[in-house]
């Protein structure tokens, strides 16, 4: 009988071991993996017009995510998730301004305050990028085989999903070589681009240079930055090196994950870590650097609707991306580190806009100076792989078989507009997967193979 009260005693202490550790090392950490379901599920399928059984079968087949359980209410447009009951969170669709995740009560309620501006400037008698008529389809000096096996090199034989590959599209001297859409998906389908955003974000502060809103020299960027902060200039914000202390992690808890799935500003927290670094001395890649970004730019404008509008007058709506997104927490900041939809014709364009030097057809979206500033070498970055929030092919450490004059938009799971000045080229590849059997550099490759310089 003691012996069985010793066993039942040892069960019971290993139990509430387990239990304490899992409630101290991993439970806080669900919080994490239930919002990003609920905010992943909620964009998808409201802003991304995806069936909630392709999402589970493509987007939420990771552990642990395939373990959260969600629901979604069509009538409120909410999605709620849990594991197990535990560490509930929501995400709320806003309409014009996408889903936010919401912590507790929706303190703010924020909605675009008068609707989102309409596109004006879409030529009817030009073909697409720059109107509304069919692109050219440009064939000349191209080897349609080594591009049909660039494509086949990118997507899944039938039936399989490994490579993940959703959408893949290349521009030739303005005109449209080819572009494919795994099943589910085709030209007019809005997809998440996750960190390209940044460099969206980088692309409206040039719009404000060019409008002498803001300058390169710019510092005490923030009110609440009344120490060493307050030496950070506006370019090396930019450049990732304005030394904050910052740690770009996801599969634990950091402050990355604390701003994207548990606070209410992701700007408020970014601004309120320390300096680690002396100011321009030391790069590192940060997702809380462009939302202070965000934040910067929401400062420049005396009225709320002006910022929620500038993205739309002042880019999307010139380049004629109708189904460009951005999405915006529960304080109504954009979060330009992370959250923005478009279908891949439209990241498409704003790689074009790129390669035109900042110019579309007869007007001037970006000083060129811009341009040349967002895509040479950052001071601080010693490996050349970054400029002002764009990645660089410099040192060829992210393709090693494609042009080192290549420049591109990145990210998470693999999503990529590529800028090749060299050959007038733009590539866009989106999908949920950056891991081989996939390789961009090998689709890269072959493609700069099938087209001369």
């Amino acid at each position: 009988m003691k012996i069985l009260k010793r066993i039942a005693f040892t069960l019971l202490l290993i139990i509430a071991v387990g239990l304490i550790y899992f409630f101290v090392s991993y439970y806080p950490k669900l919080n994490v993996a239930t919002a990003y379901v609920a905010k992943k599920v909620c964009s998808c399928h409201y802003v991304g017009n995806t069936e909630l059984d392709r999402i589970d079968k493509e987007d939420l087949n990771l552990f642990p995510l395939s373990y959260v359980s969600y629901e979604v209410d069509e009538l409120e447009k909410t999605v709620s998730a849990s594991i197990l009951g535990m560490q509930r969170r929501k995400a709320v669709f806003k309409d014009e301004l996408g889903c936010s995740i919401i912590k507790g009560e929706d303190d703010y309620n924020v909605r675009f305050i008068t609707g989102r501006p309409q596109v004006q400037y879409l030529s009817d008698s030009l073909p697409w990028p720059y109107g509304k008529t069919e692109a050219i389809h440009s064939g000349s000096g191209i080897d349609r085989d080594k591009i049909e096996s660039a494509f086949n090199e990118a997507f899944d034989e039938d039936g399989k999903w490994e490579k993940q590959t959703r959408a893949l599209l290349i521009i030739k001297d303005d005109s449209l070589v080819r572009e494919q859409y795994s099943e589910g998906y085709d030209a007019n389908s809005p997809m998440l681009g996750w960190s390209m955003t940044k460099s969206i974000a980088g692309t409206l502060i040039g719009i404000l240079m060019k409008d002498g809103k803001v300058s390169m020299d710019d510092n005490q960027l923030f009110e609440e930055w009344t120490d060493e902060r307050g030496d950070i200039t506006l370019m090396q914000m930019l450049n990732m090196s304005s030394g904050l202390e910052w740690a770009e992690v996801y599969d634990d808890l950091s402050n990355a994950t604390k701003m994207l799935y548990d606070s209410e500003s992701v700007v408020d927290v970014a601004r309120d870590v320390p300096l680690a670094q002396e100011p321009g001395t030391y790069w590192n890649y940060s997702s809380g650097t462009s939302n202070l970004l965000s934040g910067y730019i929401r400062n420049q404008f005396d009225q709320f609707i002006q910022y929620q509008a500038f993205p739309y007058l002042k880019l999307f709506n010139k380049l004629g991306m109708e189904s460009a997104q951005m999405e915006c927490d529960e304080q109504g900041n954009y979060v330009m580190s992370s959250y923005s939809f478009a279908t891949a014709r439209d990241w498409a364009k704003l790689g074009q806009l790129y390669l035109n030097h900042g110019k579309w057809k007869h007007m001037e979206i970006l000083d060129s100076s811009y341009v040349d500033f967002a895509t040479k070498v950052a001071p601080a970055c010693s490996d050349s792989i970054y400029g002002g929030q764009i990645w660089l092919n410099r040192s060829k450490k992210a393709f090693a078989d494609a042009p080192d004059d290549l420049y591109f938009f990145s990210g998470f799971q693999g999503q990529f507009v590529c800028v090749i000045p060299s050959r007038n080229l733009v590539v866009v590849r989106l999908g949920v997967n950056d891991n081989p059997p996939f390789s961009m550099n090998e689709v890269l490759k072959i493609i700069c193979e099938a087209i001369p310089t």
